[in-house]
């Protein structure tokens, strides 16, 4: 399932879960029992009562020998009866969750029994709003969602049918679903009959034929009529069908008209596709898309006849795949499906729009999960393991694409897509395990995944690689060894058994490109290069989503060159020759000061740039880096710590160095923006490490580098042991403040009905150093000045 982004749920454990935990709700009933079948009887005729009714036929054989009662979970519904191969039960136990019910018989494992369960009732939906049996308010529609976010375990197969609802126990279906004339039922499977019983209503006879568990199992009600196709498989030709409103015909077949491309795409990549039909049923839920299989429930709010939410059906269609073919073995492993299908929108976009768009996808995801994953899922979490309260969470989804992506990048194309093909050919209609997964990959790769999984799946947060320096010895070919870095993004341990691409790059020359094996905190390695390289670039194509964004350009024209994902932009001033410029942008701490400067209080405690590339004589760019310490997620979260004070603002600084065996230095550079976000200019860019940090309140040197709308503020004499005359030329000028070293407000002036130049003596304050700040009507700043007061 997927959640449409502009929702965000904060999902909680509600006090009633450990109840059911009491009750045996996570009991595991699948040990002793494994039900073959359901067959689902169900009276949906008058919508607008919002009530369901009608039997299950569970059919079940032991799994030990001996049981005399059994279990089946019911949420919130009245049983009428239970029988048993056609006997009454000899009682039944019902907690509102879990039934225990009586055999006439003792049963063993060789033999198979029917439970016939009649129910009726109201049933719920979950408290999360997403999930459970939906009515549509003008009685329109029913229809189910089969996991609930918020429901411990999220399996809401039980909210319609007697179950056993965990990831495990799968089964066939056949369901008779009775409806008005003027409705019709779609189920998962092959729509084998339609029977008017001749009072109004008919029966809806659907049945699939390849096991599933309960929470892929689905039902929809509504005026439907199907736009149907047909799929051109591996393995013969499949029916495809989205069922929507008559009215909505013409926008389904203009919204899915790539349906069959990326169905195609995720054959060459995955295998078969594995069940008997294509399909999507429209339903009134604008909150995202369910995956049941081939019979997602999709919003009709999203098929509107534009390709705006492609990733959305795309991302449910490679559930038949990745949760629905093979399906995680627990909520802890959720990642497998939903990271995976998280993914699955890049592959289905790199197929059909080229590598390129893929690109793009990754380095967007990647951004997000490194920028809000932590602050969005209160911390930073594993992939596996993750509490009930997350399995749906950012991390789950967006990290699980992300190291899915990795993954790829780790093993290489020609290991990693025909290892999936087997990995699917062999599990088909199974359940697996984060462990399993990885001894899976590792036996038919060849390459031991263990250090990978321990770094990227069962540890929170991710490593940073970087190069440190590199050594060139002769000319071509030339000698140079690299050293390589790696540092933790609250991660709890190095990554080990790494696999990194070292690009190398010459003006004029093809870039040359190996790689790098280590562990630990760093690695070194001496490559022969057919030339002597002028940069040297680490993972360049971005194969490895570790702790930093990038971003690069070929520049040949003057302009403006937005790094995207890196908060960086350029404006090219100069260009004589074409010039590749990359920059980074790492979600690590900057190295800290070699020697102490008492002008520099303290570094980023977060993030930091790297800028690098082929600079052609006579290239000119100047350099803006964004500052922000806002609290959304959409820009926000970079320097919150850092810029702790709504007067940070006024203490910026932007810091340079050569690289890690140079001291970083105060950049002159231009300050513009609010004190929530801006932007740092720096007049030429240079290859090397950038960072922010915060200074004294005025440092010298840099406040005529300070670019707010000029107020042409001046203030003489200076320094001074007695008064001040501030002059300045804007008209709007409203007020003067001035601040100690330390940032305190020391006085304020308020400038209206005064006219330039004023007189201003100090009052009560102490000889040091102070700076006057110029503000207009809008209270921006207009004009600084350090001064000095003497007295």
């Amino acid at each position: 399932m997927k959640r449409i982004a502009l929702i965000i749920f904060v999902l909680m454990l509600f006090p009633w879960a450990a109840v059911n935990a009491q009750n045996g709700i996570k009991a595991n009933i699948s040990d002793s029992i494994d039900v073959l079948h359901y067959d689902i009887n169900l009276r949906l005729v008058n919508l607008s009562n919002k009530r369901i009714s009608g039997y299950t036929d569970v059919r079940i054989v032991p799994l030990i020998n001996g049981i005399s009662s059994f279990r089946l979970w019911l949420q919130s519904l009245t049983i009428d009866s239970v029988r048993i191969n056609g006997m009454a039960a000899t009682y039944v136990a019902y907690d509102d969750t879990l039934m225990r019910i009586g055999l006439p018989v003792t049963m063993n494992i060789t033999d198979t029994f029917t439970a016939r369960v009649y129910y009726q009732g109201l049933p719920v939906v979950d408290g999360s709003d997403w999930g459970g049996f939906y009515f549509s308010s003008d009685s329109n529609f029913a229809y189910n969602l089969g996991v609930g976010f918020q429901s411990v375990p999220h399996n809401y197969g039980r909210v319609w049918f007697p179950c056993i609802d965990d990831f495990v126990d799968r089964a066939t279906y056949d369901c008779y679903i009775t409806t008005k004339n003027t409705k019709m039922a779609v189920c998962g499977g092959t729509l084998i009959s339609g029977t008017d019983l001749g009072d109004g209503t008919k029966v809806w006879h659907w049945a699939l034929h390849n096991s599933i568990p309960t929470y892929l199992a689905s039902v929809a009600v509504g005026p439907y009529v199907p736009v149907n196709g047909t799929f051109n498989g591996q393995e013969g030709n499949i029916p495809t069908a989205i069922y929507v409103r008559a009215s909505d015909t013409n926008n389904a077949k203009a919204s899915f008209i790539n349906l069959n491309n990326f169905l195609s795409v995720f054959e060459t990549r995955f295998g078969p596709y594995g069940w008997e039909r294509v399909g999507y049923v429209g339903v009134p839920f604008n909150n995202g898309a369910m995956e049941h299989v081939s019979n997602i429930a999709y919003p009709l709010a999203c098929i509107t006849g534009s390709l705006s939410y492609e990733s959305l059906y795309a991302h449910e269609l490679s559930h038949m795949w990745f949760g629905d073919l093979v399906t995680c073995a627990t909520a802890e492993d959720m990642w497998i499906n939903e990271g995976w299908a998280r993914y699955c929108e890049a592959i289905g976009f790199e197929g059909i729009y080229g590598r390129p768009t893929y690109d793009a996808t990754i380095r967007d995801l990647h951004k997000g999960v490194l920028q809000f994953a932590h602050v969005e899922d209160n911390g930073y979490r594993a992939l596996y393991g993750i509490p009930p309260e997350y399995t749906y969470g950012t991390t789950v989804y967006d990290k699980g694409g992300d190291v899915a992506h990795t993954l790829r990048g780790y093993l290489g194309d020609t290991l990693f897509f025909p290892a999936l093909k087997m990995y699917f050919a062999v599990h088909a209609y199974n359940h697996i395990s984060s462990v399993e997964m990885r001894d899976y990959l590792t036996f038919i790769t060849g390459v031991d995944l263990t250090s990978f999984f321990d770094a990227w799946v069962f540890s929170p947060g991710f490593p940073h690689f970087s190069i440190d320096s590199f050594q060139v010895s002769g000319t071509a070919p030339a000698s140079v060894t690299v050293f390589v870095r790696q540092r933790l993004d609250h991660a709890p341990a190095y990554a080990n058994h790494n696999i990194l691409d070292i690009t190398f790059m010459k003006a004029g020359q093809p870039e040359f490109t190996d790689t790098i094996h280590f562990s630990g905190a760093g690695g070194v390695k001496t490559f022969t290069v057919p030339f002597v390289p002028d940069a040297v670039i680490l993972d360049k194509y971005d194969r490895i989503s570790d702790a930093l964004t990038s971003y690069s350009y070929t520049i040949k024209n003057t302009g403006l060159r937005d790094f995207l994902t890196t908060y960086c932009v350029l404006d090219v001033k100069s260009i004589t020759d074409s010039a590749w410029v990359r920059i980074e942008h790492n979600f690590v701490p900057p190295d800290p000061m070699k020697t102490a400067n008492p002008d520099i209080l303290r570094l980023s405690n977060y993030r930091y740039w790297k800028v690098d590339g082929l600079f052609p004589p006579g290239f000119v760019a100047k350099g803006k880096f964004r500052y922000n310490n806002g609290l959304n997620t959409v820009n926000g979260y970079l320097d919150n710590v850092l810029m702790h004070t709504s007067q940070s603002r006024d203490s910026l600084l932007l810091l340079y160095r050569e690289g890690p065996w140079d001291d970083w230095k105060i950049e002159p550079f231009t300050l513009y923006g609010a004190p929530a976000a801006g932007d740092l200019i720096v007049d030429t860019i240079h290859r090397g490490e950038y960072t922010l940090a915060i200074g004294t309140p005025v440092h010298f040197g840099i406040e005529q580098h300070r670019g707010q709308k000029d107020g042409g503020m001046k203030v003489y004499p200076n320094p001074s042991d007695s008064d001040f005359l501030i002059d300045w030329t804007a008209e709007d000028a409203m007020a003067l403040q001035m601040f100690s070293a330390d940032g305190k407000l020391s006085e304020a002036l308020d400038l209206s009905g005064l006219q330039s130049p004023i007189r201003w003596k100090p009052g009560n304050i102490e000889a040091g150093t102070y700076v006057v700040k110029l503000y207009n009507k809008k209270q921006e700043l207009i004009g600084q000045e350090k001064i000095i007061y003497l007295p």
